[in-house]
C-alpha cells in the first residue's frame, strides 16, 4: 500500500482545523473538531484503499460529503505543491445536501507527474493541464471544485497577489513534485528575470517583447521563468510590483532633469555609498547618499545654514536699462572685433558685472538686445521720417543757418547741426529717439507676462465696486449700473459735431503785441521733464495706446528730453500720439439714451500730454490773458473768486439801492465747436510767433478719436476738424486765448456795474460768463455784443438755458426789488429772443452754488440730511460709510459752503447731522464722547471727518487772501472791503495755536498706529467697531458704565468673571491684560506677533530662536527671540501692554533690563561673540513705540512701514478678539 503524506487539513461549515491521518497500514481514520460542539470527531471505521489513486475515487462517489476541503499539511524537508482531495463519512456530520469541494492549489502551476515537467497548472483529478489560472478554474468546475492558491504554508491568495508573494517567498525557487506512481521526489530548480520599467518588455529565452507587464509574465512561464521584478532604468532601483514602480518613475525622471550628475568622490565612511553612477554629492562634508532626499535631509540635519540658503526661492531676474546697454555696447566691440562667441559675451558680461554669468543667459540677452533693435526700427519709421531733411520745416534751414541769433536761437542751431551735416551722428540720434518712443509705447514694455485669467476677473470685479460710483449713487443719485449712451448714437453725433469742417475765421484783427516767440520753443532740459512729469497723476488714464504714467517715469528724463526736442525741431507730431479714445461721462442724474446728456472726454497718449503740459507752461507765459478770466489760471481760486465778487456786487446794490441787471450766458457745445482757425487767429492777436503757431497748429489739428463704450467696445474713427479736447492740458489755455477778445470788448463797452473804484462788467470762468450792468439797456448792449462774437467765432448762444435777474428800485426808498416784466431781448435773424427771467424766491445757479436774490448762499438742510439717510441705510460696510462720507460727501460740501456769507448756524447744523449720522452707523455712544475724536485727522488718530465750520473760515480766508494778491483790480477791491477782512481775522483767531500745544500733538502723532482707522485697510466690520471703542475710550466696561457716579454697591463695579476671587475692577485695561478668563487671547495676540517678527527676520536671513530655555543664576530665562547672525546674537522681546498711565518706553526699558542678564549667557550657549539686547513694544490699541528703531537698528533689520502697521493691527485685531470673547463669555 502506497505511503502518501502524514496528515491534511480540513476546511468545513462551523469547524476549524481537523486532521485525518493513516490508521497503521489498514487506512485512513478522518477526525476533525467541532466549533458547535467543541469536541473531535472521528470516523468509527478505518477507510481502506491500496492507494492515493483510490482515496480520490472513494471521495469523489460520496453523494453526501460533509467536509469542505483539504490541503496537504506543510512538511519542513519536503513542501509539498499538489494538494489533494478527501471526503469524511457520510455518517459523521452528514448535512445530507450535495457541496462542493474546495481545492488549494500552489502557485506557480506544477505537474504532478514527474516525466512531463511542465510548468502548468494541473487538475488533481483528471491530470488535465492548462498554463492559465482562469482555464483550470473554469476545468475544476465539472469537478464540484471551487480554485484558490498558496505558496506554501502562506496564507491564501488570488491571482495578482500571489504573482507579485511567489518571487519574494521563493528565493531559492525549488520546487517538490510528487508522483504517485514513482517513489521519492524530483527537484525542479527554475530561473528568476526581471526587466527595466518603463517597456517594452523582452522575453530573455526567445526575444519575443510586450507592450503589457501581465503578459511577458505570463509568456516567461513557458519558458520555465519567474519574473522576480521590475528595475527602474534611471536609478536601477528594483520593485517587487508593477503599481510601485510606476508610482516612482515619474518622480525619478522629472529630478534627474533637473539635477546633473553629480561627480564621483572617494566614500569618507561605512554610510556612504558605494555606487558612484547613482550618488549625490554634499559640497560640505563629499559624503554621498542614493537619493536626493537622503542628501537633503543629510544637510538640514548637518548644515543647517546652507540648507536654509538653498532652500530659498530664486529670484527672477530683470534686466534694468543700464544693464542691456552694457551687453549692446560689449556687442558692438565684438562685432568690430569679429567675433560672436557667447562664451566670449558670458566671459566679459561676468567680469563686468563681477558675477557669473552662464552661456544661456547671456544668449538670452544678446536676443532680447537684437529684438528691441529691430522692434525700434520696425515701429517708429514714421516718427523717424520726420527727422529727414524733407520733413523739417524750410525756415529751420535759415534758422540753423543763421549766425547772428540769440541765446535760444544758438541752442536750436546746435540740435539742428547735430541732425542733419554728419551722417554718423544723424544715425546716432535718430537711433536714440527711436528707442526711447519703442520703449515707451510698448504697454508690456518691462517683458511681463499680461496677467492671468483669474487676476483679470478679480480686477473686473474690485472695478465693478467702484467706491467712486457708489458715492456718485448715494450723494448725486446717479444710476450704480453702467448706463452709457449706446456707441452707434454717440459716434454719430460726435462726428456730426467734430467732424464738420467750419469755414476759416478770417475776420480783421489787432494785435496786441509784436511777434515773440519767447522760449517756446527752446531746447526742453531734463529738469523741465522731470518737473512736469512729478504733477502727473499717477492714477491719470492712460491713452489708447496704453502707455501709463508709470511706465514714463522709468525712462530716463534725458532720453525724453531728446525725443520732446525732436517734435520741437521738426513741427511734428507722429499721429499715434495724436489719437484718442473718448469716454462718455454722464451729466445729469437721469441720464437718457442720447449724447447730449454725456460729457466727452477726450484722452490722449500720456506720452503726448507729458510734451503738451511743458509746452502748456512755457505758452502761459507768452499769452498774458485778460484778469477777468479766471479758469485755469495758476495762483487762484477762479470759483470762489467769481462767486465771491458776484455776491458783493448784489450786497452792495441792495445797500446803496442801485439797479442791477445780471445775465448768466451758455455757449451750447463752446469746447466741441470752437474753430480752429479762431484759436489761429486768437494766436496771432497775441503776437505768437510762426514757427510756435506752426508747432501748435500740429498739435490741434490732424487728431483721431474713438469712443469707448462699456464691455470695451470702441466705435469707428472719428476725425477732429472742430473743438478742442478736454482733457489735453493746452486746450483750455487756448479755448481762454479765444474768448479773450470777447472779453476785452465787454470791458470796453463801460455800462457795468461799479463797485468802489473799478467797474465790473463780466465774471468769466472758461465758457462760464456772467454779465453784469447797471442798467436795462446796457445789458442789452452787452447781449449784442456778445452775440456778434460767437456767431464770427462759429459758436451758438443757447438762450433756453441763460438765465437773468433785474433789480429796480422802488419809488421814493432805497430798497431794491425784483424786475421780471422786462425781459432782456437778444438779436437772432431778424428778431428778438428773451432772455429768461429767474422768478420771485428763485435762486440763480453760479458755478455749482445757489444764490438767493439778497446775494447770500444758500443751502438745503433736508437735503443734507436724506443723503446721509441713504448712505446709513446703504448695504455698505461700516468702514465703507465712513469712507463715503469722509472722502466725498465732506469734499463736496466743503465747496457749496466755501464761500461767503454762510451763516455760522448752519455750518454748526451741518457738522451736527454729519457727526449725529456716523455715530449712528458706526454704533458710537451719542453721549460721553469726545467729538474730537471725529474731527481729528486719520494720521493724528481721528476719524478724518474735518468739521465744516472750520473748513468754512479757512476756505474764505485763503481764497480773500489769494483775491488780494491777485493781478485783478477788481479781485483787489471786493478782497479789501470790511467783510472781507473780517474773515482775515477771524481766521488768524482760529488757527493761532499756543507753541506748546504745537509740541503736543506733534509727540502725539502716530501715523504708523493710526492707518486702520480709514477703514480700508481689510479689518473686520466687528473689530472696527470695537477698535474705535477701544481707542476713543467708550468700550462698555462696568467701569465706564458707572464713569463720574459712585454706586451704592462697590461690587457693580467688580469683573463679571473674575471679581470675586481676585477683587479686580472691570476696566479695559483689566481685561486685556489680567483677566484670567481671557488669558489665553491676549497669550494669542502675543504669539502671532512674536511669529510676524520672526518670519521677517527669517527672510532677512537670521537664524531664528522662539522661547529658548536659558538658565542663569539659577533662574530659567525664555526670551522671545533669539536671532543668530554670523558672529552676533540678538536678544529681542517683544511686548503688547496697555497704553495708559505709562510712557510706551518704559515698557521697552523694562524688557532690555530683564534680559541684558542673560547676555554672556547667550554667547556661551551659541558660540558667538557679541550680544545685543532689545525689544519690540506694540500697544494693544495699535499704538507703535519710537523706541522699537534703537532695538532694529541694532540688530541691523529694517521694518518697513506697511510692516509695522500690520503689527499694530494685528495687535489691535487680537485686543478686539479679548474683549468680544469676554463679553459673550466665549473666552
Amino acid at each position: 500500500m502506497t505511503d502518501i503524506s502524514s496528515g491534511y487539513r480540513i476546511k468545513k461549515k462551523n469547524s476549524v482545523l481537523r486532521q485525518y491521518t493513516p490508521e497503521c497500514n489498514d487506512g485512513f481514520l478522518l477526525k476533525w473538531k467541532s466549533e458547535k460542539k467543541n469536541r473531535i470527531l472521528e470516523s468509527s471505521v478505518p477507510i481502506h484503499v491500496d492507494s492515493e489513486k483510490a482515496l480520490r475515487h472513494w471521495l469523489s462517489n460520496q453523494s453526501q460529503p460533509d467536509c469542505a476541503s483539504f490541503s496537504s499539511e506543510p512538511s519542513p524537508s519536503q513542501p509539498p505543491t499538489v494538494v489533494d482531495v478527501g471526503k469524511a463519512p457520510t455518517d459523521v456530520g452528514s448535512s445530507g445536501q450535495h457541496a462542493t469541494f474546495h481545492l488549494i492549489i500552489s502557485y506557480p502551476g506544477a505537474s504532478v507527474s514527474v516525466i512531463k515537467f511542465t510548468v502548468s497548472f494541473n487538475c488533481p483529478l483528471c491530470e488535465h493541464p492548462e498554463a492559465i489560472f482562469a482555464g483550470l478554474a473554469n476545468h475544476c468546475t465539472h469537478h464540484n471544485l471551487s480554485v484558490a492558491l498558496t505558496r506554501s504554508s502562506c496564507k491564501l491568495y488570488s491571482i495578482n497577489s500571489v504573482a507579485s508573494h511567489c518571487p519574494i517567498s521563493a528565493h531559492g525557487n525549488h520546487k517538490t513534485v510528487a508522483d504517485a506512481s514513482s517513489q521519492g521526489s524530483v527537484s525542479v530548480r527554475k530561473n528568476t528575470v526581471t526587466f527595466f520599467y518603463p517597456g517594452p518588455f523582452k522575453c530573455h529565452a526567445c526575444e519575443h517583447s510586450e507592450a503589457v507587464f501581465a503578459r511577458i509574465v505570463n509568456h516567461c512561464t513557458h519558458h520555465n521563468l519567474v519574473v522576480h521584478g521590475l528595475t527602474c532604468s534611471i536609478c536601477k532601483k528594483l520593485f517587487n510590483t508593477i503599481n510601485s514602480v510606476a508610482c516612482h518613475y515619474p518622480h525619478c525622471k522629472k529630478q534627474a532633469n533637473r539635477e546633473p550628475t553629480p561627480a564621483t568622490v572617494t566614500p569618507l565612511d561605512p554610510e556612504v555609498t558605494a555606487s558612484a553612477q547613482n550618488s549625490h554629492v554634499c559640497t560640505a562634508c563629499s559624503r554621498t547618499f542614493n537619493t536626493h532626499n537622503g542628501l537633503r535631509l543629510h544637510e538640514k540635519r548637518k548644515h543647517a545654514s546652507k540648507f536654509m540658503a538653498s532652500s530659498q526661492a530664486p529670484k527672477h531676474h530683470r534686466w534694468s536699462d543700464d544693464e542691456l546697454h552694457d551687453v549692446r555696447v560689449i556687442l558692438r566691440k565684438l562685432e568690430d572685433a569679429g567675433s560672436s562667441s557667447l562664451a566670449v559675451l558670458a566671459e566679459e558680461l561676468s567680469r563686468l558685472w563681477q558675477e557669473s554669468i552662464s552661456v544661456n543667459t547671456a544668449k538670452y540677452l544678446r536676443k532680447k538686445v537684437r529684438s528691441t533693435e529691430s522692434c525700434t526700427v520696425k515701429s517708429h519709421a514714421q516718427t523717424l521720417s520726420c527727422m529727414t531733411t524733407d520733413c523739417v520745416n524750410p525756415q529751420m534751414e535759415s534758422l540753423s543757418l543763421g549766425a547772428k541769433t540769440t541765446k535760444s536761437e544758438g541752442e536750436m542751431v546746435v540740435i539742428t547741426e547735430r541732425g542733419t551735416p554728419k551722417q554718423e551722428a544723424r544715425k546716432h540720434y535718430t537711433d536714440g529717439v527711436a528707442q526711447v518712443l519703442s520703449t515707451l509705447l510698448r504697454p508690456n514694455r518691462d517683458g511681463r507676462k499680461p496677467p492671468a485669467l483669474l487676476t483679470r476677473v478679480k480686477g473686473a470685479f474690485s472695478r465693478l465696486r467702484d467706491p467712486k460710483r457708489i458715492a456718485a449713487h448715494l450723494i448725486k443719485n446717479q444710476p450704480l449700473c453702467n448706463v452709457s449712451c449706446p456707441i452707434d448714437v454717440a459716434e454719430s453725433a460726435l462726428r456730426q459735431r467734430l467732424s464738420e469742417r467750419p469755414c476759416v475765421d478770417a475776420a480783421p484783427y489787432k494785435s496786441k503785441r509784436p511777434p515773440n516767440s519767447s522760449n517756446i520753443l527752446s531746447p526742453i532740459s531734463a529738469d523741465e521733464v522731470t518737473l512736469h512729469l512729478k504733477l502727473m497723476s499717477a492714477r491719470t488714464s492712460a491713452g489708447l495706446d496704453g502707455v501709463q504714467v508709470s511706465h514714463i517715469r522709468q525712462c530716463d528724463p534725458v532720453c525724453l528730453a531728446k525725443a520732446f526736442n525732436c517734435f520741437l525741431l521738426a513741427r511734428h507730431i507722429p499721429q499715434h500720439l495724436k489719437d484718442c479714445r473718448t469716454t462718455l461721462i454722464i451729466k445729469t442724474d437721469d441720464p437718457r439714451p442720447d449724447a447730449e446728456d454725456y460729457r466727452p472726454i477726450t484722452i490722449a497718449s500720456c506720452v503726448y500730454r507729458l510734451f503738451s503740459k511743458i509746452v502748456t507752461r512755457r505758452l502761459e507765459n507768452c499769452i498774458p490773458l485778460h484778469p477777468r478770466q479766471k479758469a485755469f489760471r495758476s495762483g487762484t481760486d477762479g470759483a470762489f473768486d467769481n462767486i465771491t465778487t458776484l455776491t458783493t456786487i448784489i450786497k452792495e446794490a441792495h445797500k446803496f439801492g442801485t439797479e442791477l441787471n445780471i445775465v448768466s450766458v451758455d455757449l451750447a457745445k463752446a469746447f466741441d465747436t470752437v474753430n480752429h482757425s479762431s484759436i489761429d487767429r486768437a494766436l496771432r492777436m497775441q503776437g505768437l510767433d510762426s514757427e510756435s503757431r506752426e508747432l501748435i497748429k500740429e498739435m490741434v489739428t490732424g487728431s483721431t478719436t474713438v469712443i469707448k463704450g462699456d464691455g470695451g467696445a470702441l466705435s469707428n474713427k472719428i476725425e477732429i476738424n472742430q473743438g478742442v479736447r478736454q482733457g489735453d492740458p493746452i486746450f483750455p489755455l487756448l479755448f481762454n486765448s479765444v474768448m479773450d477778445e470777447l472779453i476785452e470788448r465787454l470791458e470796453q463797452s463801460g455800462v457795468g456795474f461799479k463797485i468802489g473804484n473799478t467797474e465790473v462788467v463780466t465774471l468769466a470762468f472758461a465758457d462760464d460768463i456772467i454779465l453784469v450792468s447797471s442798467s436795462h439797456r446796457g445789458m442789452e448792449r452787452l447781449l449784442s455784443i456778445t452775440h456778434d462774437f460767437v456767431n464770427e467765432r462759429g459758436l451758438k448762444l443757447n438762450i433756453k438755458k441763460c438765465k437773468g435777474i433785474r433789480f429796480v428800485r422802488t419809488p421814493k426808498t432805497k430798497s431794491l426789488v425784483q424786475d421780471t416784466s422786462k425781459a432782456f431781448k437778444v438779436p437772432q435773424a431778424g428778431e428778438h429772443l428773451h432772455v429768461p427771467m429767474v422768478g420771485p424766491g428763485e435762486h440763480i445757479k453760479v458755478l455749482g452754488v445757489n444764490i438767493a436774490p439778497d446775494g447770500k448762499p444758500t443751502f438745503s438742510l433736508g437735503t443734507l440730511e436724506g443723503t446721509l439717510e441713504r448712505i446709513r441705510k446703504a448695504p455698505l460696510k461700516p468702514a465703507q460709510k465712513l469712507a463715503t462720507v469722509r472722502d466725498y460727501l465732506i469734499p463736496a460740501l466743503e465747496y457749496q459752503l466755501g464761500v461767503p456769507g454762510v451763516g455760522k448756524r448752519v455750518l454748526e447744523d451741518v457738522d451736527t447731522s454729519i457727526r449725529h449720522s456716523v455715530k449712528r452707523f458706526l454704533h458710537l455712544p451719542h453721549t460721553g464722547m469726545n467729538s474730537m475724536f471725529l474731527t481729528m485727522p486719520v494720521k493724528d488718530g481721528g476719524l478724518g471727518l474735518r468739521p465744516l465750520r472750520t473748513q468754512h473760515i479757512a476756505r474764505v480766508a485763503v481764497g480773500a487772501n489769494s483775491m488780494m494778491n491777485s493781478a485783478d483790480p477788481t479781485s483787489q477791491t471786493v478782497a479789501r472791503m470790511p467783510q472781507h477782512q473780517k474773515s482775515l481775522h477771524a481766521a488768524l483767531k482760529h488757527f493761532s495755536v499756543p507753541t506748546a500745544s504745537k509740541d503736543s500733538l506733534k509727540k502725539g502723532k502716530r501715523s504708523v498706529g493710526n492707518s486702520w482707522l480709514s477703514g480700508l485697510n481689510g479689518m473686520r466690520s466687528r473689530d472696527f467697531i470695537t477698535g474705535l471703542k477701544l481707542r476713543f475710550g467708550v468700550i462698555e466696561t462696568r467701569s465706564q458704565k458707572w464713569r463720574g457716579r459712585t454706586p451704592q454697591n462697590p461690587a457693580v463695579l467688580l469683573c463679571r468673571h473674575c471679581g470675586r476671587s481676585t477683587g479686580q475692577r472691570e476696566t479695559a485695561a483689566h481685561i486685556s491684560q489680567k483677566c484670567p478668563v481671557t488669558q489665553r487671547l491676549y497669550i494669542q495676540r502675543h504669539n502671532r506677533i512674536v511669529h510676524l517678527v520672526g518670519e521677517h527676520a527669517r527672510r532677512e536671513g537670521f537664524t531664528v530662536h522662539v522661547e529658548h530655555a536659558l538658565k542663569s543664576a539659577g533662574q530659567v530665562y525664555k526670551p522671545d527671540l533669539i536671532l543668530i547672525k554670523g558672529n552676533s546674537a540678538h536678544i529681542l522681546g517683544v511686548a503688547v501692554p496697555w497704553e495708559k498711565g505709562t510712557d510706551m518706553h518704559e515698557h521697552y526699558e523694562r524688557k532690555t533690563t530683564k534680559y541684558s542678564r542673560i547676555t554672556e549667557d547667550v554667547k556661551a550657549h551659541f558660540g558667538v561673540d557679541s550680544c545685543t539686547v532689545g525689544a519690540i513694544v506694540v500697544g494693544a490699541r495699535s499704538s507703535w513705540c519710537a523706541s522699537n528703531r534703537l532695538a532694529l537698528k541694532a540688530c541691523s533689520m529694517h521694518f518697513t512701514k506697511k510692516f509695522k502697521r500690520l503689527l499694530c493691527r494685528v495687535a489691535l485685531e487680537g485686543t478686539c478678539r479679548v474683549f468680544q470673547a469676554f463679553f459673550t463669555g466665549t473666552a
